[in-house]
């Protein structure tokens, strides 16, 4: 028997998957390829190629296109859930941004 817990975000999120780049300020200079899965104004939720620790801030590059031009996204923020999936290789975290920008 499947049931769903009700949603208690607190911003709607938009389903975005999205190749970007992550980088882990505190850690090194590396970039890291992500996919972002999901994002909101406060927050987003990625699957990467390295293991973060809770707490950390990452800051996660991407572009949106629309017909007329590219947009270059920028969000920095700090990392409250490591999610390690069995079935898939990849490592899900949910990023809280504390800066946003376009």
């Amino acid at each position: 028997m499947r049931f769903e817990l009700a949603d208690r975000r607190r911003r709607s999120r938009i389903q975005l998957p999205i190749a970007s780049t992550a980088l882990l300020p505190s850690v090194n200079c590396e970039v890291h390829t992500a996919v972002v899965r999901d994002i909101s104004m406060l927050g987003a939720f990625l699957y990467c190629d390295f293991e973060p620790k809770l707490g950390q801030q990452l800051s996660l590059k991407f572009a949106l296109c629309n017909p007329d031009r590219q947009i270059g996204v920028r969000g920095e923020g700090i990392i409250v859930r490591v999610e390690k999936p069995e079935q898939v290789p990849a490592i899900g975290l949910a990023l809280e941004f504390t800066r946003f920008e376009y």
